[in-house]
């Protein structure tokens, strides 16, 4: 969050803070190998629901619209990275 009484500097300075911890989460995710995830269940199991998410997104809207639309690919590094981000948060919405 921003504060009204930062200084352009500050603010600039917070984003590229939030910008590292984004690069740093997605590189988490991305590093999992095959045989790590087959190990790590939980890892493998909400991948596999994103990807079915990403699968079902509304191809009729233009954003998402042809099967190799590149913001099909940046929605699944999103939510992928979201998910590193807040891991426990899947076990709850799976039960």
């Amino acid at each position: 969050m921003y504060q009204w009484s930062w200084t352009k500097e500050q603010c600039e300075q917070k984003q590229l803070d939030f910008e590292q911890r984004y690069l740093r989460l997605r590189e988490q995710w991305q590093l999992v190998d095959e045989d790590q995830a087959s190990r790590w269940t939980d890892f493998r199991k909400y991948k596999d629901l994103i990807e079915k998410d990403v699968a079902r997104t509304d191809r009729t809207h233009s954003y998402y619209e042809g099967a190799e639309n590149a913001n099909l690919t940046l929605l699944s590094c999103l939510l992928m990275t979201y998910m590193m981000y807040h891991f426990d948060l899947g076990t709850k919405l799976n039960n």
